[in-house]
């Protein structure tokens, strides 16, 4: 016979026989939060629901602070928001890797002039909708001279739009013999997102229910220029 010493109090537990079973020591206490604990669970297992610590650190308040501080609406009604950067030393050279990846992308175009013309058409496109923007040879040069990170790009398609192509921005792309990527110099941030749960419970609140979406949602978010 062993005894164990748990979060609920001590246990004795070992092989049973005629005259020797097995037997549990509970405080009382312990047992009552135990009974408490045990109809919560019940009643949340029984319409599939479960408690979700949200609670942000301290690191993700000072960002959703941050983020709250800095973000602001654009005269187009977009939204301009900060990016949350990590303290990093020097970048490595990232343009070398992402030209490369772009002649490798032309080889690819050449095999499929169709596709060469949907990706320029959506490039032409993003540009007058102002999420692209062409740069003098005045700043390009101004850019390379600072603190700067070139992101591959490629083409994708949906399963169920094959005449509609969009351009996918490579952050995992990792340059230098310190393998970083943009995704490693930037923070994730705070979790705002709603919990699905809550979203199909509320759903079903009212008569009627809105859906609504948002036509190329992440490009309508400006990053600010410095």
């Amino acid at each position: 016979v062993t005894a164990y010493p748990t979060l609920l109090g001590w246990t004795i537990s070992g092989p049973a026989s005629d005259d020797m079973e097995t037997c549990k020591m509970v405080e009382a206490e312990v047992l009552e939060q135990l009974l408490v604990e045990f109809r919560r669970f019940n009643d949340l297992e029984g319409i599939h629901i479960e408690r979700v610590d949200n609670s942000l650190s301290f690191r993700e308040k000072q960002d959703l602070e941050f983020l709250k501080e800095r973000a602001h609406r654009l005269p187009d009604s977009r939204w301009e928001i900060p990016m949350l950067v990590n303290h990093h030393g020097r970048i490595p050279p990232s343009e070398p890797k992402a030209l490369a990846r772009l002649k490798k992308q032309w080889g690819t175009f050449k095999k499929a002039p169709a596709l060469k013309v949907q990706y320029e058409e959506r490039l032409r496109m993003d540009m007058e909708a102002g999420y692209v923007k062409k740069l003098t040879p005045l700043e390009a040069r101004k850019l390379r001279q600072g603190e700067h990170y070139f992101l591959p790009h490629f083409p994708v398609h949906h399963p169920d739009k094959p005449e509609k192509v969009r351009r996918v921005w490579d952050a995992k792309s990792v340059v230098g013999k310190e393998k970083i990527s943009l995704n490693s110099l930037l923070r994730p941030g705070p979790n705002c997102l709603q919990s699905l749960t809550g979203v199909l419970l509320r759903f079903r609140l009212g008569k009627y229910a809105v859906n609504a979406d948002l036509t190329d949602c992440f490009s309508q978010i400006q990053v600010p220029v410095e």
